[in-house]
């Protein structure tokens, strides 16, 4: 089912107007920070090394679902990495963990309070117009599934929207409530494409990883 159809089901487009305000957050590109205050390690194992116990709980052996390791600068303390399902390069500290689902490119922490997560988005089969119509139709779902939730919206530009999720709770495997980005960005090329890149920290922790969402966003390349 796309979003407008269970938004109309459950009436989540009726939760926007009444969203608690959350924190106020900048353009993260606008953040200074660097790779290195967010590594876990100084070398690239966890992104290669198959023996690796948590590798081995996300990938089945098969190359198809170990992510492209496209450069890696142990200098800088990041890697550049390739999703082929979400079509996007995108940089990670290095001591990061990243896999591809063939739905989804992920990144993320070896105790996943990080989280980083790319697909693609067919606008026309979710029901929308555009990026616009995409973010707040998201918002009133979540909204509708936990109305205690923070939400809100920042124009990154007019092809780029980020909706901010607080107080999200936590999943099974999660300790504690968070905190998620979903940064929505628009095709150059195909009016009813988009990217949507998704971040999540604990809850309470937005600003301090804004500078590496920023970091994320400023050397992403999409191949559209």
């Amino acid at each position: 089912m796309n979003l407008v159809l269970k938004a109309i089901f459950g009436a989540g487009l009726a939760f926007v107007a009444a969203a608690p305000a959350g924190a106020e957050y900048v353009d993260p590109r606008a953040m200074v920070g660097k790779y290195g205050d967010f590594a876990q390690s100084d070398n690239e194992r966890s992104l290669l090394d198959r023996n690796d116990a948590i590798l081995q709980r996300w990938v089945t052996n098969t190359t198809e679902n170990v992510i492209e390791v496209k450069n890696v600068d142990r200098a800088g303390q990041n890697a550049t990495v390739y999703s082929i399902s979400s079509k996007t390069t995108v940089t990670i500290p290095l001591g990061w963990y990243a896999i591809d689902d063939g739905e989804r490119g992920a990144a993320f922490v070896g105790d996943e309070t990080l989280r980083l997560i790319m697909r693609q988005v067919d606008l026309a089969y979710e029901g929308v117009s555009g990026i616009g119509d995409y973010a707040q139709v998201k918002r009133g779902l979540l909204l509708q599934q936990f109305p205690k939730m923070r939400a809100s919206e920042v124009r990154l530009g007019p092809d780029m929207i980020m909706n901010v999720y607080e107080g999200v709770p936590p999943r099974p495997n999660d300790k504690a409530p968070r905190t998620i980005f979903d940064i929505i960005t628009a095709s150059p090329k195909d009016p009813k494409r988009a990217n949507l890149m998704t971040f999540g920290v604990p809850d309470g922790e937005g600003q301090r990883y804004l500078p590496l969402l920023g970091l994320f966003l400023r050397d992403r390349k999409i191949d559209w």
